[in-house]
């Protein structure tokens, strides 16, 4: 960060600072998260990233869940990115395939979203974000948009890793009072910069089978769209009216004090009334959760086991990594059968049949 400081007034870059202040903070063999996600796409920072001299920044090793733009893998043929994680290619599939066969793209891994983003708080921590955000105040704080998108989380994983976030943003304002909201607090952001024009959006729209058949017949006269199956869109601003509608039907239902521990989603700490219970469970549906917080809390409050049910393993890597010492048992992975028995000894229990 000290690197990049002589360019920016405060956390503001001038724009026209914007690849002298690459090339000085982003270093050869560096782990870059980009944001392409599944909508928003930080392009104002993309392209001068696909600009720098590779003699200055080369091999560096990309994290980029959605690789949506050409950028992006021109960083490969340019020699200034080798290594590439990813989670979806799309519009760039074909040409990533060629890279890969071609040799100019070495494919750490192809992820799920969810196990792409815990493995930035284990062992793929970047040492830089490039992301993207509607607005900011002149301290760093960010409002992201309608869809906060993934960006929230990948903020935290550099900033609590101790790298450096740059963010591209459409508006500068004077304070957080200036905000809709504040999405990412200013003490994870390290630098902001005013783009040239709104980042990158690729809009989905969602709702009832009739209403997405009309907004699909307009959108197919202005371009390309393609239809999604999708369950549930959960943990974002878009189930606002649904965390409302929970808070209004939970003020109705019957509660007593829980007897044991709740750790929070939304929050990720440990609540113990009912009211604070119900209120995560309707919070959390329109908010991020916070799976690092919640991981590190319950080890601090000495527990040393955890089993995860199935599907899935990715809470149990997590766990791993963050807490060796925890007994971290997954379903999928160990079985029931030994993740029960293993569960039952660390809890310095004997056995169902050796009682």
């Amino acid at each position: 960060m000290t690197a990049g400081a002589a360019y920016a007034d405060g956390k503001v870059v001038d724009p026209v600072h914007l690849a002298d202040l690459l090339h000085d903070v982003i270093r050869p063999g560096d782990r870059v998260a980009l944001e392409g996600d599944n909508q928003k796409q930080a392009d104002f920072l993309s392209r001068p990233l696909a600009d720098c001299d590779p003699q200055r920044v080369h091999d560096l090793h990309m994290l980029i869940s959605s690789v949506s733009r050409s950028e992006h893998l021109d960083l490969f043929e340019r020699g200034i990115a080798v290594t590439l994680d990813l989670a979806y290619a799309g519009p760039q599939s074909v040409r990533i395939a060629q890279m890969v066969e071609d040799g100019s793209v070495r494919i750490g891994a192809i992820h799920t979203y969810v196990e792409l983003y815990a493995r930035m708080f284990t062992d793929l921590a970047p040492d830089v974000a490039l992301l993207c955000a509607s607005r900011a105040d002149r301290y760093g704080n960010l409002y992201t948009g309608p869809n906060t998108e993934d960006t929230p989380t990948i903020a935290e994983a550099v900033a609590f890793h101790d790298g450096v976030v740059i963010v591209q943003v459409d508006e500068l304002v004077d304070t957080a009072k200036d905000l809709p909201r504040v999405d990412i607090p200013g003490d994870w952001i390290d630098f902001v910069v005013i783009a040239d024009r709104p980042f990158a959006l690729e809009t989905v729209l969602g709702g009832t089978a009739k209403a997405i058949a009309a907004a699909e017949g307009s959108a197919r006269q202005a371009g390309a769209v393609e239809r999604l199956d999708m369950t549930v869109a959960s943990h974002g601003p878009v189930q606002t009216e649904t965390a409302q509608a929970l808070h209004a039907h939970f003020a109705e239902v019957a509660r007593r004090r829980p007897t044991c521990r709740y750790l929070t989603n939304a929050g990720g700490r440990s609540v113990g009334t009912a009211e604070a219970v119900l209120a995560d469970l309707a919070d959390s549906v329109a908010r991020t959760v916070r799976w690092y917080d919640g991981m590190r809390l319950i080890t601090e409050l000495g527990v040393d086991c955890t089993v995860e049910t199935a599907p899935g393993h990715v809470l149990t890597r997590l766990m791993r990594a963050i807490a060796p010492d925890v007994v971290a048992l997954s379903i999928d992975d160990d079985g029931m059968a030994v993740a029960a028995r293993r569960a039952v000894r660390s809890a310095g229990a004997p056995p169902r049949g050796d009682r």
